[in-house]
């Protein structure tokens, strides 16, 4: 049966996900079991063994897993429903609203639908930035789950030199590279130019995966799916317990098959590729 049918529906292999997680957690934990992280490993495996035939696989493309309005792909294993029917939906789905940085705040820039109601909740850590994405060249991942440019849309806002706008509705108001870049380049910018370092609580990368442009009106919560399980982090469930088992060869390949699909298109796949005694629980 395909995977797409059974939209916020427990399935058997969403079953078997969370059984996986639940191994994993408890193996830590205090009340482990000496066969936890191997029950962990069976349980992921189950599903990664039979994705055919369930109807699963990975998208070729990051960027699509959380696509607006593609939240049925092949790649969810569960997800959480919402509706515009507020007898079903009394709890608002406000994550588009709690990723979104204060855009509306800096020149060039008012609220919009297009870039979302800044609440700025939550912003990266310096270490998903600077660590855990430092390659933002062979690895799309990044830019494919944060906002890194926002266009000027309020000729109202834009910044005057000797009464000239420095730019026009359309171009770049904000720009925001991931790495860092120098105090000159950042001075001689007509735009505002946001290296990590300058991150604070009104102003950083958004992170996308939960923003609504469909909605009514800017202040409307979101009734998108919000996805849960996916079978990305199954072959990292299947990693974790293998490693968990000495097993570094089955952990370097359950990873190296999520990392090479975060591959850029003009690179081999294989430049993304870990080796076995690369493996360690970070």
């Amino acid at each position: 049966m395909d995977n797409d049918v059974l939209l916020g529906k427990a399935t058997a292999a969403a079953a078997k996900h969370l059984l996986a997680k639940v191994y994993l957690a408890r193996g830590y934990s205090s009340a482990k079991k000496s066969d936890d992280f191997k029950n962990a490993y069976n349980a992921a495996k189950s599903v990664l063994d039979n994705v055919d035939a369930l109807g699963l696989g990975l998208l070729p493309d990051f960027a699509s897993v959380y696509a607006e309005g593609n939240e049925a792909n092949k790649e969810v294993l569960f997800s959480v429903q919402h509706t515009s029917n507020l007898t079903y939906n009394n709890v608002s789905n406000t994550l588009n609203f709690l990723f979104v940085m204060g855009y509306e705040n800096f020149p060039g820039l008012i609220r919009s639908m297009a870039y979302g109601r800044p609440y700025a909740r939550v912003r990266p850590t310096d270490w998903l930035s600077n660590i855990c994405f430092a390659d933002k060249i062979n690895d799309t991942r990044y830019f494919k789950t944060f906002q890194s440019v926002w266009l000027a849309n309020s000729a109202d806002k834009i910044p005057k030199e000797n009464g000239v706008p420095k730019y026009s509705v359309g171009d770049t108001a904000i720009y925001m590279p991931g790495v860092d870049v120098s105090d000159a380049k950042i001075d001689a910018s007509r735009y505002l130019l946001v290296p990590p370092r300058n991150y604070n609580l009104q102003l950083f990368t958004t992170m996308l995966k939960y923003q609504d442009t469909k909605r009514t009106a800017i202040n409307d919560v979101s009734i998108r799916p919000v996805i849960v399980y996916r079978l990305g982090e199954t072959y990292l469930l299947a990693a974790e317990a293998a490693f968990q088992l000495g097993d570094k060869q089955s952990a370097a390949k359950y990873i190296n098959i999520v990392r090479e699909r975060a591959a850029a298109a003009n690179i081999s796949p294989s430049v993304m590729d870990i080796k076995p005694a690369d493996v360690t629980l970070d």
